[in-house]
This record gives structure tokens, C-alpha cells and sequence, in this order.
């Protein structure tokens, strides 16, 4: 295959047809940003998602097209990466996504990895169950309602939209049965 690094101007040239082509949905300036990225980021696309706004998933797409080499899955990580990313278990309050954006792993690896170091991977509900924490917010949210707040003045003193008021609602029902209770008319 391959790699910018040989004959850039040719590859960006291939691009230009690519794109008149009619299957890229980019502008070439946009292109050219993700080709570049390639080369800047060693072939890494998680870490070139970092620095350009676009996913992992359309930047492989692109270099693949391109012609480009992309990094083998399912790699062995070294001791070092490993406790990177255990340490960031910790760090991140056992956030894959967040730990993701800081560190150079996948969120799937991560997880792999932390479960391998026996971490709880599986974080506030399981599968088909109602989430019934009484947080905080969701005491606060109670106490609005028994104070007979709508959902306009709820909004308001709880800084949500008015999509989560709604939500609330709607996942809760006892808040549901509650809040009308004290808006019947």
C-alpha cells in the first residue's frame, strides 16, 4: 500500500478525482485536512479524531480510500499501555468515553482492558431496568413538584431543558403521578 509520505501530491490528485466522483460528502479542503492528518498522527485515528472534527470511523474511511495503511486491530499492548490505561480507571471514575478522549485507546479497548483488570465495566443500570437512584437531583426535582412548580419554573431553577424536565417525567413515573396530582385542574 501506499503512504503519504511517498508522493503526496499524487495522492491528493487521486483525492480530486475521488471527489468528483460524486461518494464524498466533504469539501477537498476538508479532505485534505484528513489526509494530512494521517501524517501527523502516524496513522492513528484515534488520536487524529482528537485533533480535526471528525469521527474514527469517517477518518479510516478516507485514508482507506486514500490507499493509506491502517494500523492492524486487535494489537497486543505493552506493559506500559496497559497501566495507562488501568491507572486511567481511576482518573476517569471508570468513564471509558472520557478516558478515550485523553488518552490514545479505543473505548472498546479500554474496557477490554479494565475488565481483564477486574474493574466494574458496568456502571449505574442493568439492561431493561428502571434507573431508581434518589440523587441529589432527583430529590431536588421531588421537592419542586410537592412544591407545585410546572415544568416551565422547574426548568428554570434546575438549569435543564425543557427535554429533560420532560424526561424526568416521563422515566419516573411516580414523579409523573405526583406532578399531576398537584397540576390537576
Amino acid at each position: 500500500m501506499k503512504t503519504p509520505f511517498e508522493n503526496w501530491e499524487e495522492e491528493l490528485s487521486a483525492l480530486e478525482k475521488i471527489l468528483e466522483s460524486g461518494w464524498v460528502h466533504f469539501r477537498l479542503e476538508d479532505i485534505k485536512t484528513i489526509i494530512k492528518a494521517y501524517k501527523t498522527n502516524h496513522g492513528s485515528a484515534n488520536r487524529a479524531s482528537k485533533e480535526i472534527p471528525y469521527s474514527n470511523s469517517t477518518i479510516i474511511k478516507y485514508w482507506r480510500r486514500a490507499g493509506f495503511e491502517i494500523g492492524k486491530r486487535g494489537r497486543l499492548l505493552d506493559s506500559r499501555e496497559i497501566q495507562e490505561i488501568e491507572e486511567a480507571y481511576n482518573t476517569y471514575n471508570g468513564n471509558a468515553c472520557r478516558a478515550s478522549k485523553e488518552i490514545d485507546f479505543s473505548v472498546p479497548t479500554i474496557i477490554k482492558y479494565w475488565k481483564k483488570a477486574g474493574f466494574n465495566t458496568k456502571r449505574g443500570r442493568k439492561r431493561g431496568e428502571k434507573n431508581r437512584t434518589y440523587s441529589e437531583g432527583y430529590q431536588k426535582y421531588k421537592q419542586l413538584i410537592e412544591e407545585g412548580k410546572n415544568q416551565s419554573k422547574i426548568k428554570e431553577e434546575l438549569g435543564i431543558s425543557r427535554q429533560a424536565v420532560s424526561y424526568y417525567l416521563n422515566y419516573h413515573p411516580e414523579l409523573r403521578k405526583l406532578y399531576d396530582e398537584k397540576h390537576k385542574k
